[in-house]
């Protein structure tokens, strides 16, 4: 199905397009070719509803329309516009009869349109959640906190929904991401990895401080403590690459060709680059090194099956990126 085609059948009048999504020019692309399409990018910051309008008097019409046509309005950049300037916006839009569809993007999900008049009137684009893409609106009234983690690539995290920007240093985030990875873990096996060269008593001071900072980045507990091992908190509902990636490939491993495919083009779409990119630090390498011996194993498996399946230039293309993976990861070892 055609990105156009999945947005025709929403009920709905307004779509957010996901923050994460990276097909968004296709996809603006598709409806520009199948119907009369209205588009402004916001420039600036903290634009208020005046500035807004006077932007949208410079708003592009690929395709020459009257006013009166039935048309879909793309707002882009939307961060860059104060909450109420852009829940104003797609007010005033929705009361318009020669609007079809409203899109709206930005690199941050405004989440905050779902406690406005509108929120009944609005959807997401894509909702998938094998390839982690939520659909937030069931996040409003969710007794779990949601928690997005994502460190195959530089490393991001969100909180229902809204990314967490801002960390107290390179430690507490670095320990976060390990707490995250490991899910339940000895307190000796944290002091070993981070402190092995401070005494217990030092280690523990470290810890503490360092945990107390994730603490306040996220304005709750990450961990719960018994008989000797941290756990990840169960009043949070994590969601966690690593973790969805290897079951994926481990999915594909197990099921027919036709299902298996699926799974693993799931899976390797969640691999964006490498684990942690820029980190350092020897767990973080060694974890590194492990995924990208899972990553060539799933490309290896992905031109196994293209092959029965028939599809040679599909094969071709995991036989190139499986070989420059494992030529990668020796030239890594040396």
């Amino acid at each position: 199905m055609a990105p156009f085609e999945a947005l025709v059948k929403f009920s709905e009048r307004c779509v957010i397009v996901h923050p994460r999504y990276l097909l968004r020019p296709y996809l603006l692309g598709s409806i520009q070719a199948n119907f009369p399409m209205r588009y402004v990018a916001f420039r600036g910051t903290n634009i208020d509803l005046y500035e807004a309008h006077e932007q949208l008097s410079d708003m592009v019409s690929p395709q020459k329309t009257d006013l009166d046509t039935p048309t879909w309005v793309i707002l882009d950049e939307t961060d860059c516009l104060q909450p109420q300037a852009l829940t104003q916006l797609v007010q005033e839009f929705l009361r318009r009869q020669d609007v079809v569809k409203l899109l709206v993007m930005g690199r941050v999900m405004p989440m905050y349109l779902f406690y406005s008049e509108v929120a009944s009137q609005i959807a997401f684009y894509p909702v998938d959640e094998p390839t982690m893409f939520f659909d937030y609106r069931q996040t409003v009234h969710a007794q779990k906190t949601l928690l997005e983690v994502y460190t195959l690539g530089m490393g991001q995290t969100f909180i229902n929904g809204m990314p967490l920007q801002r960390w107290d240093g390179w430690l507490p985030r670095v320990l976060f991401y390990y707490m995250i990875d490991r899910v339940m873990v000895r307190r000796d096996d944290i002091f070993q990895t981070f402190w092995p060269n401070l005494n217990e008593r030092e280690a523990t001071n470290v810890f503490h401080v360092s945990k107390r900072k994730v603490h306040e980045m996220l304005g709750f507990d990450l961990t719960v403590y018994d008989s000797g091992y941290y756990y990840l908190s169960p009043d949070l509902d994590i969601r966690y690459d690593v973790r969805q990636f290897n079951k994926l490939v481990q999915q594909a491993q197990v099921v027919p060709d036709s299902k298996a495919v699926v799974h693993l083009n799931n899976a390797l779409s969640l691999y964006r680059s490498d684990f942690l990119s820029g980190f350092g630090g020897d767990w973080v390498v060694t974890r590194r090194a492990q995924l990208r011996r899972v990553y060539a194993e799933a490309l290896q498996l992905g031109f196994e099956l293209c092959q029965r399946l028939g599809d040679t230039e599909t094969a071709a293309q995991y036989r190139t990126l499986s070989e420059q993976i494992l030529l990668n990861t020796l030239a890594y070892s040396v």
